[in-house]
């Protein structure tokens, strides 16, 4: 009421010094400021001198959470976002901040993303899959506190599949699916696997989390050149029935592009080795490990297309279930 009257008074002294410049007669010209919503039909917001009709959804967005969590604290301690990732890219994440040291409010956020259910703290997330309800509460601390800073990260996939093939890099992630198709005739999504490529040391964190969740998990990693040390001993604790950690028990085969090549050294060569690869075909694999994946993958379509070459032998147990 104080700033309509204010607004009410503004008005009459603008119609009074500035419209009055040709009065007709007993009627001039005047600024209406008797109508009821008339201050907050005029009123909007700015955002660096720019308009919010004017600004993205985003933003928008950004506003109404921003506002919602200050207001909340003096009518309700409820908050309800639902998907602000729609609006949101991972440049403008400092609203998961704001939802962070909201300690006066209760946040409720239905999310899709990633990045905001790991921001928030895999131990206060509910996951809903399959018509019930997953929670992580028990899960350690430290785990915890690893994906909530992991710069990159597929967890959310990885609690919401049936089944998964863990993979260490780029490479593995290119040529399994194809290499799975080879072997048993159909797609990795037709038998509800999913594939996820995770850095070597992030492995244990995710099966922390199949541990807690009873996941049904395959790992597939090198050796590194001491598979006792590296896949016996460091994974011992998590091998289970629904658990695997595969790797080339020859420690020759120390790495998975050696292990490629080792196995199909004819083939490849006289494939895909060019005169510029002086140091042969085996270095220029770990030196463009994407790339040789890539060519890798060119040529296994080929070869289901003509059925013309011979298969390509890969170094690996096959995996029941």
């Amino acid at each position: 009421m104080r700033l309509q009257h204010e607004y009410r008074k503004q008005t009459e002294t603008f119609s009074t010094n500035e419209l009055n410049f040709d009065k007709e007669g007993e009627y001039e010209l005047s600024l209406s400021s008797h109508r009821g919503r008339f201050l907050e039909e005029n009123l909007t917001i700015r955002k660096e001198n720019v308009d919010i009709s004017q600004l993205g959804k985003g933003d928008h967005m950004f506003f109404n959470i921003d506002f919602a969590l200050s207001r909340s604290q003096k009518v309700s301690n409820i908050v309800l976002i639902e998907e602000p990732e729609n609006h949101l890219s991972h440049l403008n994440m400092k609203l998961i901040q704001k939802m962070v040291e909201a300690e006066e409010n209760q946040v409720f956020i239905a999310t899709h993303s990633n990045m905001i259910t790991t921001r928030l703290d895999l131990q206060n997330a509910i996951f809903l899959a399959n018509g019930s309800a997953i929670k992580l509460e028990d899960l350690d601390d430290e785990t915890a506190r690893f994906f909530m800073k992991a710069p990159d990260t597929n967890v959310l996939d990885f609690i919401l599949a049936n089944k998964i093939i863990l993979v260490e890099g780029n490479a593995e992630y290119i040529l399994l699916s194809s290499l799975f198709k080879r072997m048993f005739g159909t797609e990795l999504y037709n038998k509800n696997i999913a594939i996820i490529s995770v850095g070597g040391l992030s492995f244990k964190r995710y099966l922390n989390i199949a541990l807690e969740l009873g996941k049904k998990v395959a790992v597939i990693t090198d050796n590194d050149g001491d598979y006792a040390k590296n896949i016996l001993d460091l994974y011992n604790e998590y091998q289970s029935d629904n658990i695997k950690v595969f790797a080339p028990e020859n420690e020759e085969d120390y790495t998975f592009e050696v292990s490629i090549y080792r196995n199909n050294t004819s083939l490849l060569d006289r494939t895909l080795k060019t005169p510029q690869m002086s140091n042969g075909f085996q270095d220029y694999m770990l030196a463009n490990k994407a790339e040789s994946a890539f060519r890798i993958l060119e040529k296994i379509l080929m070869m289901i297309s003509i059925m013309s070459l011979p298969s390509l032998n890969i170094c690996a147990r096959r995996v029941n279930g």
